[in-house]
């Protein structure tokens, strides 16, 4: 519900500052849910679209979950 009128607001908008962080805000709840390869996937996005924005912080976040969630795997 939020995180894809989130979505919909950063296509829309075109302000992709945020991107990242709502894929990996979209991972957590995966995660928390039980969809662990969807989750990870998320954070994998996350990482990426974070590297082309060159966005240390949130490249940082994601891959913090994603090795957080392949080490409980």
């Amino acid at each position: 519900g939020v995180l894809e009128e989130v979505r919909d607001l950063i296509e829309q908008t075109e302000q992709r500052l945020y991107e990242p962080e709502m894929h990996r805000l979209r991972g957590v709840v995966l995660e928390k849910i039980g969809r662990t390869k969807e989750a990870a996937s998320a954070y994998e996005t996350a990482v990426t679209v974070a590297e082309g924005q060159g966005s240390i912080s949130w490249r940082d976040r994601a891959a913090a979950n994603l090795a957080a969630l392949r080490s409980r795997d």
